[in-house]
């Protein structure tokens, strides 16, 4: 199969599709109407979804304004060939009908085996056991520190009251610190306060 025009994966809508340049198609088909007045009123009037049928970019040519670019995808480039009406229109369209079965002919890569798979279940259960204990273990000492942090930073326990000895003076330049930011804060605050008209 000769490429007519030039088809690749991209990403659109978190997907990775088949794809097309939409000036591509628009130059292929010789249109007569100027590319962004064609793909302006196609998109409105097919009511084609920006992120599930096409995505945008801009490019910056080296002497001229910046070009928005769409990028299609082979639906919405069958689409639009079709209603060119037109031979070129019809050949466009059966190229991307075609570059669709091919895609869907090649031999998919087989899954790999999960690793569980091949496990015993009782050791399987172990891991799973391990795994959730030491997750909650260092989710309940997250927990602990910011719950910590927060009743420093509100004043209600001191930093020395749980800190080890080697940490105690970083405690406390944390807590001076944060002290330090939040008065200034404040003072912002207050200064745009005053800057108000009554």
């Amino acid at each position: 199969m000769n490429e007519l025009i030039k088809v690749e994966s991209r990403s659109i809508g978190g997907k990775s599709i088949q794809t097309i340049n939409a000036r591509e198609l628009h130059q292929f088909l010789n249109v007569a109407t100027r590319f962004n007045d064609w793909i302006g009123s196609r998109i409105e009037q097919y009511g084609f979804i920006p992120n599930q049928d096409f995505v945008t970019f801009t490019e910056n040519p080296v002497k001229g304004r910046p070009i928005i670019e769409y990028t299609i995808t082979l639906d919405m480039a069958k689409e639009l060939s079709m209603v060119e009406r037109n031979e070129k229109g019809k050949q466009a369209r059966r190229y991307f009908i075609e570059c669709e079965r091919q895609l869907l002919a090649k031999p998919s890569v087989p899954a790999l085996p999960r690793p569980s798979d091949d496990l015993p279940s009782a050791l399987r259960s172990a891991i799973n056991r391990r795994a959730w204990t030491l997750s909650h273990a260092a989710y309940e000492e997250y927990r602990q520190r910011m719950l910590k942090d927060k009743m420093i930073l509100s004043g209600r326990q001191h930093p020395e009251d749980w800190k080890p000895l080697e940490t105690r003076q970083d405690a406390l330049e944390h807590v001076e610190g944060m002290a330090s930011l939040l008065e200034t804060y404040s003072n912002v605050i207050r200064e745009r306060g005053r800057r108000l008209p009554s």
